[in-house]
């Protein structure tokens, strides 16, 4: 989808989150329950993909977030166990970002952090430092993108 369309789309949504909730409701799954996803399609038009009667995505394909990533913009991913993490575990982090990246962190719908801006050079005492608070480092299920090398080797 080009960027202009996005833009355009999330200008619609918007307006007809705003037009629809009257200030009732704080979250769009709030809006979609108590107006219904036809009524917000006939608000936006085009664009809303309909996933109706689609498989969810198989849990067993997806890539662990956990470890270091420089393919795009440089990041160290840190396991959250159980996706849990107390008031300690989410000041370490926030600390790590600061002195081994860029200073921000995303949080994952996988259960993970990413520490943003990290290079190459801070990964393994980020790893240490990662590993002393309480955070997964190394994922525990190898990745695609683990699996480097020569197939005759």
């Amino acid at each position: 989808m080009p960027a202009s369309t996005a833009v355009s789309l999330v200008r619609r949504l918007l307006v007809a989150f705003i037009d629809q909730s009257a200030g009732r409701v704080h979250r769009m799954r709030d809006v979609v329950a108590e107006a219904g996803i036809a009524s917000l399609r006939s608000s936006i038009g085009d664009g809303l993909v309909d996933t109706a009667g689609t498989e969810p995505a198989d849990p067993s394909r997806r890539v662990p977030l956990i470890g270091f990533l420089s393919e795009w913009r440089p990041w160290f991913g840190l396991g959250v166990p159980f996706g849990a993490a107390a008031a300690d575990m989410w000041m370490a982090a926030a600390a790590m970002a600061d002195q081994f990246g860029d200073g921000q962190m995303r949080v994952t719908p996988g259960r993970s952090i990413l520490v943003t801006g990290v290079q190459r050079v801070n990964v393994s005492p980020l790893a240490e430092a990662a590993h002393q608070a309480g955070f997964i480092v190394v994922p525990l299920v190898p990745s695609p993108r683990d699996q480097v090398g020569d197939a005759d080797a």
